[in-house]
């Protein structure tokens, strides 16, 4: 009985203070209410611009295989095993071991005033040499002329004679002609340079023999002795 009847009590005295309660603390002052500053949204920070790197082209991995080179492909030429004469030693013209083809020559002077055409030398030449004219009306029926032929050497020996005979006033008249001609010779005899020369030594001589005295314009080659001369 006691244990219900403060429980009434208890109800009663929360009921009655209830509005009372309620009614201080309408009358209270409320404090202010305090309102959190306003966040304005900031901007977001660009990110940084990273540049951006083509990748390299990556070289294809060699080939295994070995190609053959050009030069190994070009088959090598054929090789003539031939043996080869050995090249023929360049010789000065002059020289008695020429065996190159050879001329002799002879050089006459005409007398303008008489018409008389006489020997003035001879000489040998291994140079080049042309043909054409007429010889000499006393010279054609002599057997050391019976060429028309000219030598280059010879032709320059004409133009200086009758250069000189000009200045000193001769009547003197010069031309030249090829007598023989020498082909090289065979291997195991004399040199074509050796068979012009005996030719022109014995020239000389044949003429030392018939007129008595050397060629006017021949210092050389000196005659053979007269004995041994083929007439």
């Amino acid at each position: 009985m006691k244990i219900v009847m403060s429980i009434t009590v208890s109800l009663a005295l929360s009921v009655f203070m209830t509005p009372v309660a309620n009614a201080q603390y309408r009358g209270a002052v409320r404090p202010p209410a305090v309102r959190p500053p306003a966040v304005r949204p900031t901007a977001p920070m660009p990110k940084p611009s990273v540049p951006t790197v083509s990748p390299k082209p990556v070289a294809p991995a060699a080939k295994t295989a070995i190609t053959p080179s050009r030069t190994s492909a070009v088959a090598p030429k054929a090789t003539n095993t031939a043996a080869r004469p050995p090249a023929t030693p360049r010789v000065q013209g002059n020289s008695l071991s020429s065996n190159k083809p050879q001329q002799l020559y002879g050089i006459f002077g005409t007398n303008t005033n008489t018409g008389k055409t006489t020997l003035h030398k001879y000489g040998v030449s291994g140079g080049a040499s042309r043909s054409g004219g007429q010889l000499p009306s006393s010279m054609q029926r002599n057997q050391l002329a019976p060429s028309r032929d000219y030598s280059n050497r010879a032709l320059q020996q004409v133009k200086q004679l009758n250069k000189q005979a000009q200045a000193t006033g001769q009547p003197m008249k010069y031309s030249t002609r090829t007598l023989q001609r020498v082909p090289s010779q065979p291997s195991g005899s004399s040199t074509a340079r050796q068979s012009v020369i005996a030719a022109e030594k014995q020239a000389v001589t044949k003429h030392t023999v018939n007129r008595g005295s050397v060629p006017a314009g021949n210092t050389l080659p000196n005659p053979s002795p007269f004995s041994r001369v083929k007439k």
